[in-house]
């Protein structure tokens, strides 16, 4: 079964909702995608919180090994995913 969000956890993904809904409150929809990352790691980056863009993470499958399988849009301090 899943354990309890920390207290860091936590406070990390209200921070990351929080910043969500201010960019979309500000910008409103209809734009590219683009546009609303770069805003919100604009934000991440004002608050403090570090993050990584385009991260590649391998698929393996049995003894195959794909390195361009999958790349997160965003990884918010090595914790949250977002895509």
């Amino acid at each position: 079964m899943y354990q309890p969000l920390s207290q860091i956890e936590e406070q990390l993904a209200k921070e990351v909702v929080d910043i969500a809904i201010k960019v979309h409150k500000e910008l409103g929809p209809g734009l590219l995608e683009s546009i609303y990352q770069k805003c919100f790691c604009h934000e991440l980056e004002r608050r403090g919180i570090p993050y990584k863009q385009q991260v590649a993470v391998p698929i393996y499958f049995e003894s195959l090994k794909i390195d361009d399988g999958l790349r997160l849009d965003l990884l918010v301090d090595n914790l949250i995913v977002l895509n």
